[in-house]
Parts: C-alpha cells; sequence; structure tokens
C-alpha cells in the first residue's frame, strides 16, 4: 500500500480512549484483567514485568515499553519476584473494566515497595466503515519506545484524564492518537510481523478511489468515477469496496465529508453554507440534515458550542 493511501487510512482514524488507570505492581504480585471489548494499551514508566494472554507463555517486557493486548481476551501482568520481596506475600489482583467509567482509577497490588508502575488503559481506535483497526488482533505487541515522545504522552493521556480539565477527554483522545500513529509507524518502518493481524485494507486499487475521497471530499465524486480511479468496472467497485469498508461507497462517502464539515465548522470561521459546499454538499439544506442526523445538532449549534 502506497504511503498516500496508509494516510488516507491514518487521516480518518478516531481514537477513544477508555478506562485509564495508574497500576503499581509489588514484587511477585500481579494484576489480573478481564475481558473487554476494547483493546488494552499500556506503558511501563518503571520496572520490568511479564505479560500472559490468556493462557499463554509469559512474555517480559522492561521500562518504556509499549504493550497493546488485543480484545476480548484475559491477561495478567506481573512483576518479577526478588530476593528483597517477603517470603509467600505475592498474590493476584482481579482487575475489572468499567468501559463506561470515565475517570482515572487506581489499581495496587500488594503493599510493598511497587516493582512495576504503568499507566494502563483501553482503547477503540475505528477507521471509516467502523472497522475497529486492532480487533482482530490476537497477540500482544510488545514494542520499547525507548526515549521516545511515547514516554511522555502516556502520562500526559494520564494528567488529562485525572481531574475536571476542560476538554480533558478531547486532549486525551487526540494524544493516544498520536501514540497510535508512532506505534504504526515504527511497525512499518520496521516490518513488523504484528501489522499482518491488524484490519488494514490491502486492497489497493479500492484505496486509491478511498484516498481521492479522503483528500477531496467536496470533489463531484460518483460511484463510476471513483470505480474509474480504482481501474475497475463499477459492479466489481462496488463488491471490493463494500468488502474493505463494511459499507457502500456512497455511504463512506457521506460519512468522509460530515466529518470533513465538522471539523471545518469547529476550525474555521466559514458559514454553514460554504462549509457544506466545501464538502461536495450543493444544498444547504440538505447537509443540514444530513449533519444533524449524524451529530444530534445542526451545523450552526455545532459551531456556536466551539465559539463559546
Amino acid at each position: 500500500m502506497s504511503r498516500i493511501d496508509l494516510d488516507a487510512l491514518f487521516d480518518q482514524l478516531r481514537v477513544e480512549p477508555i478506562a485509564f488507570s495508574e497500576c503499581f505492581i509489588a514484587p511477585a504480585w500481579a494484576l489480573a484483567f478481564s475481558a473487554t471489548p476494547a483493546s488494552g494499551l499500556h506503558y511501563v514508566l518503571h520496572g520490568e514485568g511479564e505479560l500472559v494472554l490468556g493462557s499463554g507463555a509469559p512474555v517480559p517486557f522492561g521500562p518504556e515499553t509499549l504493550l497493546v493486548t488485543p480484545r476480548d481476551t484475559p491477561y495478567r501482568i506481573q512483576a518479577r519476584s526478588t530476593p528483597e520481596a517477603r517470603t509467600g506475600c505475592g498474590g493476584v489482583v482481579a482487575v475489572t473494566i468499567d468501559l463506561g467509567q470515565p475517570t482515572l482509577k487506581r489499581w495496587q497490588a500488594g503493599s510493598d515497595e511497587p516493582a512495576l508502575k504503568i499507566v494502563c488503559g483501553h482503547f477503540r481506535a475505528i477507521q471509516a466503515g467502523d472497522r475497529d483497526l486492532f480487533g482482530a488482533l490476537d497477540a500482544p505487541v510488545v514494542e520499547h519506545s525507548g526515549k521516545d515522545s511515547v514516554g511522555s504522552l502516556m502520562p500526559l493521556i494520564r494528567t488529562e484524564l485525572s481531574g475536571n480539565n476542560t476538554g480533558g477527554r478531547t486532549m486525551a483522545a487526540a494524544m493516544l492518537r498520536q501514540v497510535l500513529v508512532i506505534l504504526l509507524r515504527r511497525g512499518l518502518a520496521e516490518q513488523q510481523s504484528w501489522l499482518g493481524a491488524l484490519d488494514l485494507v490491502s486492497d489497493e486499487q479500492v484505496m486509491r478511489a478511498f484516498s481521492a475521497m479522503v483528500h477531496e471530499p467536496g470533489a463531484a465524486h460518483s460511484v463510476m468515477s471513483l470505480a474509474q480511479l480504482a481501474c475497475l468496472s463499477r459492479s466489481a467497485f462496488i463488491k471490493r469496496f463494500q468488502a474493505s469498508f463494511g459499507h457502500p461507497p456512497a455511504t463512506v462517502l457521506r460519512e468522509l465529508r460530515l466529518l470533513a464539515a465538522a471539523d471545518r465548522l469547529l476550525r474555521s470561521r466559514a458559514s454553514v453554507e460554504q462549509v457544506a459546499r466545501g464538502v461536495g454538499y450543493a444544498s444547504p439544506s440538505s447537509f443540514s440534515r444530513a449533519f444533524t442526523t449524524r451529530f444530534g445538532v445542526n451545523p450552526a449549534a455545532y459551531q456556536a458550542s466551539a465559539e463559546e
């Protein structure tokens, strides 16, 4: 897949941080996380330990490591035992994740000085067509981040979610998106095997049309013109696009246009009519109806809310 096509996918990646927490694990202790329908994301601030996915073998990790765990699978994070740890003091603390809980929590295993300090969280990374990018992941991702920006972003995400900061979740989502793009960029550069488990669209011809939709949402696209870009017949294009994104081309194009409109309403002082025409709607009234259906508020009110 070309760099332009990948950029189109990343441009449309919507990231939602869920249930972030601070995790402190004493020597010989562990936190056991229940299975959830969201992927796990953990950054090791301090210490060495092991990640055990389901009944699999332990995967060792050290400080400054970023761990991604698959959805719908229980896992355990455990600290390595040390000679200093009191004999017989180890154990496992069960953690049940509440995906509806937005506030930052603290989880602690053992009363001794923590051997592991980790920023723990769960997330969803949704692409066009409501596909979960990490939904098909079946093995953990273990990446040593070193001194790169991931090490500063993860604690900042924790900080944004820990208080009542205005726009805290918006800031956290933006920073989490950066973390995932850094992870994906590194995986592509190093040709990591875990990329093959991600739900990336592999149809290059379809991606050629999708890129045009992303980069030029206001252009006079039609199914026929997009099929021509993909060098496919109309019927073959519709079939392969649906297979890739789970929705017909017109549905995805409408979603891309409305997302682009929402972004422009927030970031510019253009009128609703100008925004509508800029994303390919000839009729402001039809744009307003579609926007209201998608976001639950009309474009003028959506724009006004950003100015308050």
